[in-house]
């Protein structure tokens, strides 16, 4: 892995990005049929549900292709992250219904930005301090500190604060408390428990985190999606807030809240399945 990023970098600084994105996408192509085949077999399976099963080998691996091609794109356009500035980020990125976000950040509360592993989150991400906002992420660190440090210093450069997992309710309160928003990926779960949800019929966990968050501090929940549409550009989707809604118990408060990003969560995925970038077993078998 650390040598698929050291090449991909390069490819970044020396080539232009139509070029860079060929022989990306032709390096996806190798990987799919040699060395990256359990993580194949698992985006596979977790995309069936939301397509509705395959109607056969062909579609199965033109699906397995994109899906593929998609995450190394996304990880050599990750590379052009300290390049996104303010007079340009227009060509790359579109906002749609940003208002909510901007009104949620009024309350003077911070608020939770809560994603998935969804189209080009980390784009999303940029837009977010572009448009003027203070922000923090939350993330888990490599096994590989090469790794790990590569995209800090990618995020660093938009000043974009980077919390890792393990002090991250302590971190993220913080951040929250000062007022800036908080960016949450929350379709996997990392450290923690999960909750038990049903996503297309079946079941996965999802992280508990981001409602213990709203809970405690009372931020406002926006989920915001950054996914790549038919014009070659991401358009960064903010749905409505998501209303915490009380029923006396902590856990069951989460439990019934947490069922409403479930549903949104699979709106998206169904829309844009290729552009799911789980390669991890997501379903409970």
């Amino acid at each position: 892995m650390s040598l698929f990023f050291f090449f991909i970098h390069h490819l970044g600084h020396f080539l232009p990005r139509p070029v860079a994105e060929f022989i990306t996408r032709r390096i996806a192509d190798i990987c799919y049929f040699t060395l990256y085949r359990e993580g194949r077999n698992n985006y596979l399976k977790n995309i069936e549900p939301a397509i509705g099963g395959f109607s056969s080998k062909k579609e199965m691996l033109e699906m397995g292709l994109k899906g593929v091609r998609d995450f190394a794109v996304f990880v050599y356009e990750f590379l052009l992250v300290p390049r996104l500035k303010k007079w340009n980020y227009k060509r790359f990125m579109i906002p749609v219904n940003f208002e909510r976000a901007a009104e949620a950040f009024k309350k003077g509360k911070g608020v939770i930005i809560l994603t998935a592993h969804l189209g080009n989150y980390e784009w999303g991400a940029v837009l977010l301090r572009l448009l003027g906002y203070p922000l923090s992420v939350i993330t888990i660190k490599s096994d590989n500190q090469y790794i790990t440090e590569f995209y800090e210093h990618k995020r660093r450069s938009q000043e974009i604060e980077v919390i890792y997992t393990g002090k991250a309710s302590i971190g993220a309160i913080k951040s929250l408390k000062r007022g800036k928003m908080v960016a949450i990926v929350g379709d996997r779960v990392f450290t923690e428990d999960g909750i038990e949800v049903e996503i297309f019929g079946k079941k996965t966990l999802l992280p508990k985190g981001p409602f213990y968050l709203a809970l405690l501090t009372g931020s406002p929940l926006i989920p915001a999606f950054s996914v790549k549409e038919r014009d070659g550009k991401y358009h960064v989707y903010f749905e409505p807030e998501i209303k915490i809604e009380q029923y006396g118990d902590t856990e069951l408060t989460i439990e019934k809240n947490i069922d409403k990003w479930a549903k949104i969560l699979e709106k998206y995925i169904k829309r844009y399945p290729e552009q799911w970038h789980r390669f991890d077993r997501v379903w409970i078998e």
